[in-house]
């Protein structure tokens, strides 16, 4: 407590030195608390669910076709749920989007079919009601009830306690509410409606749209899992060749699959980045200590005359120092809370967990760890080095001590090492800002500006047929079309960059697969009339779809550049046909356009085949429409005729082309963003340290630069004299940056595009501009010491 009270009176009577030290490492404690509190929220709490270390995401996975993690086929799982043993329960999710008939109108709601086993895997309750019963899960059972979010309870239906067997309109059929999801329910996928799975189970082999999650029986591994599921897989490529060959099973824990090892990459790197900041702060704070200490020489040295032993001595100054480390940890943590909300405005809406980020009692315990540590290493050595002063020297009047060379050199060497880390990090947050530069500039094969998207659901079976579906969807387009405003419109089955992708094996007429020979396969779009020119898709041979591609008229297909070069290399594609599969009519060419990276701009370019949406009632259809100007003041317009075509017909998910581009790049923004902020601190602390050693070690030379100047040396000459110094520990921190950037950067290389992690440019830029910012720091001590007045310098003596 004396120690404590009178390191106390010390700062106080210091306050300048003390609120420095404490702004510097409340800097780098709150950015670690707050990078600490996002990784407890998504890596190191539990998931929410009951029992989520047994829980296993079960995909269908085709290697030989880049298909890693796919969705499984309805009869697939039915089989694995027959014959798997490692697994106590198997469920299945199928997404689904609905349209809820209203008083006020139409509503589109995104949910799912599941089966019954889903929501007690995943131990919710429903707030009200009662979940799916196995019967009701059943083909020929009673499928026609839904269970409602507490969102949607809540807000459409006004928390009616009487919603318990409710009829209500989804897609234009009766189904009756029989329980309501918990407000706290999480899941993945959105989830406003749910309705049992297996009545409406597509039974084609070949379709795999179904999302399987499962659930380790008592004693089984995930390994044992796997085993069993890969034979359960051989078996039924054997069985069924023409559908399950080459297509195997993997499982992923919900961890892995929750928190994708790309997501873990990016935390996990800011987290060493702000740690690099801490370093650089205690660097800073040591570097002021030893400047203190050699001010203090005389209070040692009197203290040690009375009997003070070297630990004693030590002691009191690494009270000292966790005395600051405390206090700038408090104040980092205020500056968490503020970081924390920052971090949750800043972030992609696509990052799990993150809006379960807040303080808890493990982040203020690793703030209170980190400060305590970082209070032991930034004041260790200068406690040290202050306790082993001489006494003899100390007490002379005037007398300067061989201490002072040996701090200097501390000094120097504690300067080194913050510009190396510092150049460590600027190295990466200029690759990841070349990366995302070079990314943000890739061509799509389209025309994102003035583009606007909206999803429109046209709801079974009102529009079941093809024909009624072709035919409200070309009066719509004919209405939008002519608004003041519109340039063009079109609809698609999915839009670039809309976050999905649909992909079926192809069969190329006259080419017969060879045997062991990868089946050929290509992404697919529904598109209308006019979806290309809407786009700006470029013609490259043949024609795009009119109106005379409708249902009952021969099967029309146009293929993209890379389709027509993969599989008719050096050949005219039109005329050609290919189809899905042998239960499907062939489709002619009849033209080729441009590739578009419909899945992201990262994204290699695939196949992709574009169908005709008159010929089929696919549904929901997104459309698209061409402004000359700002399309967003078009909603309005698009949304009364939709509604004025009919009433039923609900739009959802408006988005611009620019804001969906701009999201798909949102967590490599994030990433970089936060590392050069980080990068910026660290520059910025050892841009101030560079400074404090050269003003300390101007004073420390006071003596020198007077007798040299009194021997007739210029002031370019002591200006050359003290910015050499600070080249060479530029030089020398340079140095060993480039060595430590080398060997580290390539952990980045996962998350860098068209870029590498040794990328020449960016590591002759950041060396060169941080030995400038060392010139410029040293250049105010360095002026200081050309004024030097040879007398006064020289008086003391």
């Amino acid at each position: 407590m004396n120690d404590l009270r009178y390191a106390a009176r010390t700062l106080m009577r210091n306050p300048g030195f003390a609120l420095v030290a404490v702004i510097t490492l409340a800097l780098g404690i709150g950015a670690n608390t707050a990078i600490f509190s996002v990784l407890n929220a998504a890596l190191l709490r539990p998931l929410p669910w009951p029992g989520s270390d047994r829980l296993v995401r079960v995909y269908e996975s085709n290697i030989s076709r880049g298909w890693d993690s796919f969705s499984a086929s309805g009869p697939n799982f039915l089989d694995w749920r027959r014959q798997v043993h490692a697994f106590d329960q198997l469920a299945a999710w199928r997404s689904q989007t609905y349209t809820l008939a209203g008083r006020e109108g139409a509503e589109k709601l995104d949910g799912g079919a599941v089966t019954a086993a889903l929501l007690p895997m995943l131990g919710v309750t429903p707030a009200l009601g009662r979940g799916f019963l196995p019967e009701e899960d059943r083909v020929g059972g009673n499928g026609q009830v839904a269970m409602v979010s507490h969102r949607l309870w809540t807000e459409t239906f006004s928390s009616d306690p009487e919603i318990l067997g409710r009829s209500i309109a989804l897609n234009g059929t009766p189904y009756t509410v029989v329980g309501v999801l918990p407000s706290g329910f999480q899941w993945v996928y959105g989830a406003d409606i749910l309705v049992p799975l297996e009545p409406i189970l597509d039974d084609r082999r070949r379709n795999h749209v179904l999302s399987v999650f499962g659930h380790l029986a008592p004693g089984a591994t995930l390994d044992q899992a796997r085993a069993e599921m890969d034979g359960i897989a051989r078996g039924l490529a054997a069985q069924y060749p023409e559908m399950n060959r080459e297509w195997s099973v993997r499982l992923v824990s919900f961890y892995d699959w929750i928190l994708n090892p790309g997501f873990r990459r990016s935390l996990l790197m800011l987290a060493a980045a702000v740690g690099l900041v801490l370093l650089i702060a205690c660097a800073n704070v040591a570097n002021l200590l030893l400047a203190r200490a050699a001010g203090r020489q005389r209070e040692v040295a009197i203290r040690a005359a009375l009997g003070a032993g070297r630990m004693r001595l030590a002691r009191q100054f690494v009270t000292e120092s966790l005395l600051l480390s405390v206090a700038g940890g408090g104040l980092g943590l205020l500056g968490a809370l503020w970081g924390i909300d920052l971090l949750r405005g800043m972030s992609p809406g696509n990052l799990p967990r993150v809006d379960e980020t807040r303080i808890d009692p493990s982040v203020l315990l690793f703030t209170m760890v980190v400060s305590v540590l970082t209070g032991l290493l930034f004041g260790l050595v200068p406690a040290l080095q202050a306790s082993r002063a001489s006494l003899n020297d100390a007490l002379k009047e005037g007398g300067r001590t061989g201490e002072a060379g040996v701090r200097h050199r501390l000094k120097s060497a504690l300067v080194v090492a913050e510009l190396a880390l510092s150049l460590l990090l600027l190295v990466g947050a200029g690759l990841l800002a070349r990366s995302f530069w070079t990314l943000s500039h890739v061509d799509p094969g389209f025309d994102p500006k003035n583009l606007i998207t909206m999803q429109i659901s046209l709801p079974h079976p009102k529009y079941a047929m093809a024909a009624r579906s072709a035919e409200v969807m070309s009066h719509l387009l004919e209405r939008v079309s002519a608004l003041p405003g519109v340039k063009a419109a079109a609809a698609g089955s999915l839009p670039p960059f809309g976050f999905g992708n649909t992909a079926f094996e192809l069969e190329i007429e006259g080419r017969s697969a060879q045997a062991g020979e990868t089946a050929p396969s290509a992404n697919w779009r529904m598109v209308t009339p006019g979806y290309f020119r809407t786009l700006g898709v470029p013609l490259i041979a043949g024609r795009v779809f009119d109106d005379h591609d409708v249902d009952g008229a021969p099967p029309t297909v146009v293929i993209s550049d890379t389709l027509a070069r993969r599989f008719w290399p050096g050949q005219d594609p039109l005329g050609r046909r290919l189809r899905s599969n042998p239960a499907n009519p062939w489709m002619t060419v009849v033209g080729v356009v441009g590739d578009v990276r419909n899945t992201g701009l990262a994204q290699e370019i695939r196949a992709t085949l574009y169908m005709p949406a008159y010929q089929s009632s696919w549904t929901p259809l997104t459309l698209l429409v061409r402004g000359s100007g700002d399309p967003a003041a078009l909603t309005a317009s698009i949304r009364a005729e939709v509604k004025a075509l009919d009433a039923e017909l609900p739009v959802s998910n408006v988005q611009k082309m620019d804001d969906m581009i701009a999201d798909s790049l949102a967590q490599t923004r994030f990433s970089m963003t936060l590392l050069a902020v980080f990068a910026g601190v660290a520059l910025a602390l050892a841009t101030v340290g560079v400074y404090g050693v050269m003003a300390f070690a101007v004073t420390q030379r006071t003596h020198e630069f007077g007798v040299r100047v009194a021997l007739g040396a210029r002031q370019a000459d002591v200006l050359k004299l003290v910015l050499s110094h600070a080249l060479k520990l530029a030089l020398l921190g340079v140095a060993i940056g480039l060595a430590a950037s080398f060997v580290l950067t390539s952990l980045l290389s996962t998350l860098l595009f068209g870029v590498t992690a040794s990328d020449p440019y960016t590591f002759a830029t950041v060396a060169l501009l941080l030995s400038f910012v060392t010139l410029a720091a040293s250049w105010i001590p360095a002026r200081r010491a050309t004024r030097v007045d040879p007398m006064v310098a020289l008086r003391c003596e």
